[in-house]
């Protein structure tokens, strides 16, 4: 999660200086935005499964 953090931060700076047309801009970020929140519903999900070991390891 802390990676896909740090590659989503250097993506959305990528696409602000290197991005001129504010339309594509608006659309790659939302794409990277999906995919960062699909990277926290899958942490989320790696945790729950993580209690349901530990609780009937």
């Amino acid at each position: 999660e802390s990676e896909g953090d740090l590659i989503y931060r250097r993506e959305v700076a990528y696409l602000f200086e290197h991005e001129k047309d504010p339309i594509e801009l608006i659309r790659w970020k939302d794409v990277l935005e999906q995919l960062e929140d699909t990277l926290d519903h899958c942490e989320h999900i790696a945790d729950m499964l993580r209690g349901v070991v530990m609780k009937y390891a």
